[in-house]
C-alpha cells in the first residue's frame, strides 16, 4: 500500500499572551530591587525613555481595571503628552509620608546571612533547645550558605540526636534565600526548583536528581536518551536550571549584605494599620520630549517614524506595566493587613495562613495574580522584615472556621506538654481534647506529627523518664 499525503483544515482556538501582557506579567513578579534593574536596563535599550529629575511632577497614566488587557494607552498617551507643559513621569501618586516613613523604619545597618537566617529562625515556635541547634547550624553554612560540616559530626560535636539535626537543618533549607542550608550543589540546586513549585515528576527536578553528573558534563543528548524525551525538552529544563544561583549566600557578599529592601510596610498610625509601598528607589521615567517632537514631524523619514512609534509604545507600556504592579501590590498588602490583624497587633504566634484564592477574591484578581505579586517580595511589619509569601499556605482551622498557623498549634501543644504533671503525661488524644476547648480542632495523627517535629517524647516515653 503506496503513503498518500492529504491536507486537511481545521480550526482551534488557542490563548496567546501578546508581549504587553508578557512585560505586565514579568514586572509584577519583580522584586523591588530585581524592577530596578530591569528600569535601568530599559533606560539604557530604549533612547526615548529618560530618567525624570526629582522636581518633576508627577501624574499618572489613565487608570486602567484590574484586568484591562494593555493595549489603548499608545496613541491617546501619546496625544495627551504632547499637550502637556511639562513632560510626565507616569510613577503614580506618591505621597511624602510615605517615603518619609520608610527611611524611618528601615534597618540601618546591613544584615549578614547569619542575621537574615536567625531572623527567620527566631520567627518560629521552637524550644531553646531546638533554637540553639538551629543556631549552631546556621554557624555552620559558609559565605555562600552551603553547610561547611558534615551534619553527623557537627550533631555529635552539639550534643544532639542526628535525627533531630536532620530535621532542623531541613527547615532551615525552607528560609530564603532558596538553596541556603544545602550541604552541595546537587542539594541546593533541588531546594531551589522544589521552592519554585517543581514538583518531584517534573523533567527539570528530575535531570538535577537522578542525571546531575550529565548536567555538569552538559550531556543534554544523554539526558534526552535517559529521560525518553525530545532534547528541545531537555534544552527548556536547562534554562530552568541556570536560571538558579548556585551560591545563594553570595547577595550578602560573604560579611555584609545591602539591606534588604521590603517592597511595602504596614505601620500602626493613629490606632489603625496603614499600608505604604517603596518607590523611591525606582528611577523616575518620563518620555523624550525631542523624539515625541520628531514623532509628529511629517517630514521625518517614515522608517525613522515606525522605529520611534515602536520605541515610545514600548516606554508607556513599562510605565503602564509598573503602575499596574503598584496597584496591585498594594491592594494584595492591604488586604493582609485587615485579615492579619491579630499578628501585627500580638506577634508571629498569631500568624493566620491565609489561601491565594481566599485573597484574589477580596481584591478582585486572579489567584495566579496574587501568587506572581507576592513572589520575592517582603514586607516590614512591626514585627519585622517577613517575605510575602509566608503568609500563604496550608493551615488547620478552628471551630468557628477561621485558619489557624500551624506554628501557632505547636506552641499550644509545647504550652499543653510543658505545663502537665510529669507523673500523668498528656497523651496524643488528651492534647487533641484540650486543644478542643481552646477552639482548636485537630486530628491525633497531626498531634503525634506536631508533637515529633517539636522532638517531644510520647507519653509513655515522657513518664519513664519522669
Amino acid at each position: 500500500m503506496e503513503p498518500r499525503f492529504e491536507q486537511t483544515h481545521r480550526q482551534e482556538q488557542r490563548l496567546a499572551l501578546t508581549p504587553q501582557v508578557k512585560l505586565g506579567l514579568h514586572i509584577l513578579q519583580l522584586s523591588l530591587p530585581e524592577l530596578k534593574q530591569f528600569v535601568d536596563q530599559q533606560l539604557e535599550e530604549n533612547p526615548v525613555l529618560q530618567e525624570a529629575p526629582a522636581s518633576s511632577p508627577t501624574p499618572s497614566l489613565p487608570n486602567a481595571g484590574p484586568d484591562e488587557t494593555f493595549g489603548r494607552v499608545g496613541i491617546a498617551a501619546i496625544e495627551q503628552l504632547e499637550h502637556d507643559e511639562e513632560p510626565k513621569t507616569f510613577e503614580g501618586q506618591e505621597d511624602a509620608r510615605e517615603k518619609r516613613s520608610f527611611r524611618e523604619h528601615l534597618p540601618t545597618q546591613p544584615l549578614t546571612l547569619r542575621e537574615h537566617l536567625l531572623g527567620q529562625l527566631h520567627y518560629l515556635a521552637l524550644s531553646p533547645a531546638e533554637a540553639a541547634l538551629g543556631e549552631k547550624l546556621i554557624d555552620n553554612l559558609d559565605e555562600h550558605g552551603y553547610l561547611e560540616v558534615p551534619l553527623e559530626e557537627l550533631a555529635k560535636n552539639v550534643g544532639a540526636a542526628l535525627p533531630d539535626a536532620e530535621r532542623c537543618l531541613k527547615l532551615i533549607q525552607e528560609f530564603d534565600p532558596p538553596g541556603v542550608g544545602a550541604r552541595d550543589l546537587r542539594e541546593c540546586l533541588l531546594i531551589q526548583l522544589r521552592s519554585r513549585g517543581k514538583g518531584e515528576e517534573s523533567l527539570t527536578l528530575q535531570i538535577v536528581r537522578d542525571h546531575f553528573e550529565l548536567v555538569r558534563k552538559r550531556g543534554l543528548k544523554a539526558i534526552a536518551r535517559h529521560c525518553s524525551v525530545r532534547l528541545s525538552e531537555v534544552q527548556e529544563a536547562f534554562r530552568d536550571i541556570q536560571a538558579l544561583d548556585p551560591k545563594p549566600g553570595r547577595a550578602y557578599g560573604g560579611t555584609l549584605v545591602a539591606v534588604l529592601v521590603p517592597d511595602a510596610m504596614i505601620e500602626r498610625v493613629d490606632g489603625a494599620y496603614e499600608v505604604s509601598l517603596r518607590r523611591e528607589e525606582l528611577p523616575r521615567l518620563r518620555i523624550s520630549r525631542y523624539y515625541r517632537n520628531l514623532l509628529k514631524d511629517p517630514t521625518a523619514p517614515d522608517e525613522v517614524r515606525q522605529y520611534l512609534k515602536e520605541k515610545v509604545d514600548g516606554a508607556l507600556w513599562l510605565m503602564k506595566a509598573i503602575g499596574q504592579r503598584n496597584l496591585t501590590l498594594k491592594e494584595i498588602v492591604r488586604c493582609i493587613a485587615c485579615l492579619e490583624e491579630e499578628f501585627l497587633d500580638k506577634g508571629p504566634a498569631y500568624l493566620k495562613p491565609l489561601t491565594l484564592e481566599q485573597v484574589a477574591q477580596l481584591v478582585g484578581r486572579h489567584k495566579s495574580t496574587v501568587c506572581r505579586a507576592v513572589a520575592n517580595k517582603y514586607l516590614q511589619t512591626p514585627w519585622g522584615i517577613v517575605p510575602l509569601e509566608r503568609f500563604f499556605g496550608g493551615g488547620l482551622r478552628q471551630d468557628s472556621g477561621a485558619p489557624v498557623a500551624e506554628q501557632h498549634v505547636k506552641a499550644e501543644i509545647r504550652a499543653l506538654i510543658e505545663g502537665e504533671d510529669p507523673h500523668t503525661p498528656l497523651a496524643d488524644q488528651e492534647l487533641v481534647d484540650e486543644l478542643k476547648t481552646r477552639g482548636v480542632t485537630v486530628a491525633r495523627r497531626t498531634v503525634a506529627k506536631y508533637r515529633e517535629e517539636l522532638t517531644i517524647l510520647p507519653s509513655h516515653l515522657r513518664k519513664a523518664l519522669c
